[in-house]
Formats: structure tokens, sequence, C-alpha cells
């Protein structure tokens, strides 16, 4: 039986509202409450609801044989608990099935892993703090925003204590094998790598 690594990346973020060059200096709110309101409440109704409760389904029917793991942005987070109570529920009743792994990652969903590995852990700590105050569980995987990923990365989430570490993959750095392998970082080698296979999944 072929074994998959299922899974799934949350992302929402605040909308901006419409700044005027007067504004500068009289309003020093940016943010559209309204429209990211709207728009947050049109994903959980359209897509994050209808799926949460399929694998929630999943989860029960098929108990321990069937797996995935969720990646949740801090701002998905924090825009789920503000605004969809009903998808924060399905989440934590996901928790309590021992069928998912919650994947931590930079809790601004930012490029801070690119030049600044010492902001990158801090959000990435702030993501974990809040995965186990909502969901009492730990994350032992991570990934970087869009599966950016280096080596330093790689030892920075090996340094936090993550036992493996999801990426997108350059196919030439990857040999022969490609991506259907399991990886492990060429110094830290007890931190295991696993890539997205771009055949069946897709980042947007």
């Amino acid at each position: 039986m072929k074994t998959l690594a299922f899974n799934i990346n949350i992302h929402k973020y605040f909308l901006l509202k419409k700044y005027r060059f007067f504004d500068i200096g009289n309003d020093n709110f940016y943010f559209d409450e309204q429209s990211t309101c709207s728009a947050v409440e049109a994903s959980e109704r359209n897509c994050l609801k209808p799926a949460l409760e399929m694998l929630l389904a999943l989860a029960h029917r098929y108990k321990r044989r069937f797996k995935f793991s969720i990646t949740i942005s801090g701002f998905a987070l924090q825009l789920i608990e503000q605004y969809c109570p009903n998808t924060l529920e399905l989440l934590k009743q996901l928790a309590h099935t021992n069928a998912v792994e919650f994947v931590a990652s930079p809790y601004n969903h930012s490029l801070a892993g690119v030049n600044d590995i010492s902001e990158f852990k801090k959000q990435v700590g702030i993501s974990v703090s809040e995965i186990q105050r909502l969901f009492n569980v730990t994350p032992e995987t991570m990934q970087n925003t869009d599966l950016m990923y280096t080596d330093s990365i790689g030892v920075a989430a090996y340094e936090m204590g993550f036992k493996t570490v999801l990426l997108q993959p350059e196919e030439r750095s990857l040999e022969v094998k490609g991506t259907d392998y399991l990886y492990f970082h060429p110094t830290v080698q007890r931190l295991k790598i696993i890539t997205q296979n771009r055949k069946y999944s897709i980042l947007f």
C-alpha cells in the first residue's frame, strides 16, 4: 500500500482599506475590518468548513489508518478565532482525533527565514505557542512560508526542536531520487525532510 504525506495549508490575511494622501498623520489604522470579516466568512462557508467536516468524518471512519497534517499561519489562526468560531471548533475536534498533526510556520507568513534567522525563530515560536494554546498539542514539524527552504532554515528548525521540515524542492538538488523519498539534513542528520510532490499537489 502506498503511503501519502497529506498536508493542508491554511492562510488568510488582513485586508487593507483605502488610504488617501490626506489620511497620513490623521489615521493610523490601515486595515479594513469589514472586508476582512466578509472575506474570511466567505472562505469558511465555501471552503474551510466543508473541507474540515469531510476530514473529521474521514478521521472518525478510518481511525488511525487515515492521518494528515495542517499548516495554519498565525494570521489565519487569529482571524479564525475572531470571526469563525465554528471552524475553530472543528479544528479542535480534529486535534482530539489524533489523526491530524499541526505544522508550525512563521506566524506572520513572512520571508524572515531568508535573511533574519533570529526573527524567523521568533515568529515560528509564536506560532507554536498559539497552536499549544488552542489545540493543546506541540508541533514536531515545521515549514517555512510557501515551503521555501535553505539548509540554514533546516538548522534553525532543528535547534528549535523540530524533527521534520516540509519544503518545496528544487529538483536539481535532489540528485536522481526525486520528490518521492525521505531526505535528511546534510549536517544535522536527525532532521527529516519531506518534499512537496508538484504532480499531485498545488500551492497557491
